[in-house]
């Protein structure tokens, strides 16, 4: 261990003295955070190592895990092994009383990569159809609702 990784170490030790100790919300924030990774290293203890790392406690309440799970795929996978898994993980005395998993897949826009925003696709329309848009403007008395008709219009195939 290197002198500036003994410093780290001191440093992140203080900080968490300091903050368990001055203040009772922070107090309680830092051990919900350990009962959280407790839970979660008694969670991937107990599941095929090929789905843990795609699922993630997040909380543990009324009886029910609840789990977040990168994708419809593996929430499918996690959700056929329940039965069993709860039978282990009641096993533990801080789940012993564990009714039920609750498996939610993580919204897309929440995965850690940063995704280039696809580019919408407008679909054409046939002359036809904006020909009746266009009449069905002149006909309208709301000027909003006139306008977006007259620009959906505008993308009829030429």
């Amino acid at each position: 261990m290197t002198l500036g990784s003994k410093k780290y170490l001191w440093f992140i030790f203080m900080s968490n003295h300091i903050l368990k100790h001055q203040n009772k919300i922070l107090q309680n924030i830092m051990n919900k955070i350990d009962e959280l990774k407790n839970l979660n290293q008694i969670f991937a203890e107990n599941l095929e190592p090929h789905i843990v790392k795609h699922c993630e406690v997040v909380k543990f309440e009324k009886n029910c895990l609840f789990v977040i799970v990168e994708n419809g795929n593996w929430t499918t996978q996690l959700r056929f092994q329940i039965p069993d898994l709860i039978k282990k993980l009641q096993k533990h005395v801080e789940l012993q009383n564990l009714n039920g998993i609750i498996c939610k897949t993580r919204p897309h826009h929440t995965l850690g990569k940063a995704e280039k925003p696809r580019k919408k696709m407008m679909a054409r329309l046939s002359q036809e159809t904006a020909e009746h848009l266009i009449a069905t403007a002149k006909l309208i008395q709301d000027e909003n609702l006139k306008k977006k008709l007259e620009k959906i219009a505008t993308r009829a195939k030429s």
